[in-house]
């Protein structure tokens, strides 16, 4: 949140000196070009009932697991996405389901986001065989994905080994502590990647639902003629100063 304010400073301070407009002030954050590592965590089951309740209960112990990322001494910070991205993946047979559910992003062709389109509707999308459609099998996933940032090296000519096998097994065995989880209908797995690697429907465009995080409200709002544009010297006098009380 720290750098969320000062990066709003700077942008409120770019539309006073008059080089930013208020549009600026609404962007989305790309947060998938943030950070050089992410933590992705995989949620899924093979029924949209039961993908509501554990997803739901991984969801609540994200922070469990950003505070023991951020206990190890090479992270600075570690920082959660705002929601899980969630997907319904028609599979065609176990090596498929097991792929979907250890991470593999989609199913070309195959993969649709949960929303309120019937099964049926789903699989008439699909271009298969109808004998090979009767046997597809879907698997919900829900993925979750934490940006980490390391400390800077002191020897950038030492290569750091990345161990996050200790907070990544903490995650999984406190999540695997539901009363009601079932190891044969829910999975959740936890890997490691590089931005390269991420699923390109992540990245932002003008057409992305990404853009609808935050919209610009105030955009269409009149601004005074002496706020558009100040000079540096009359910015800096315009500022309040907090003082400790």
């Amino acid at each position: 949140m720290i750098n969320e304010f000062a990066r709003a400073g700077e942008v409120v301070d770019s539309i006073m000196l008059g080089s930013g407009v208020w549009e600026d002030l609404f962007r989305p954050i790309d947060f998938f070009s943030m950070y050089n590592h992410y933590l992705q965590v995989t949620v899924s089951s093979k029924s949209y009932k039961t993908q509501l309740q554990w997803s739901g209960l991984v969801e609540s112990r994200i922070r469990q697991l950003v505070l023991r990322l951020e206990l190890l001494d090479l992270i600075e910070l570690a920082h959660s996405f705002m929601s899980g991205i969630e997907k319904v993946n028609y599979c065609l047979s176990k090596e498929e389901q097991w792929s979907i559910a250890h991470g593999c992003y989609s199913l070309i062709g195959r993969s649709f986001p949960t929303n309120n389109n019937s099964k049926e509707d789903q699989i008439k999308k699909i271009d298969l065989p109808a004998e090979q459609k009767d046997a597809l099998t879907p698997v919900y996933t829900t993925t979750f994905y934490i940006g980490l940032k390391f400390k800077p090296t002191i020897n950038p000519l030492i290569e750091r080994k990345v161990d996050l096998i200790w907070p990544k097994k903490e995650f999984i065995k406190l999540v695997k502590t539901w009363d009601r989880y079932d190891p044969k209908k829910m999975n959740v797995t936890l890997n490691h990647v590089k931005p390269t690697k991420l699923p390109s429907e992540l990245k932002i465009t003008e057409k992305s639902g990404y853009e609808k995080i935050r919209p610009p409200i105030f955009s269409s709002l009149p601004i005074p003629s002496t706020a558009r544009k100040m000079s540096k010297a009359d910015l800096k006098k315009s500022r309040i100063r907090l003082r400790p009380c």
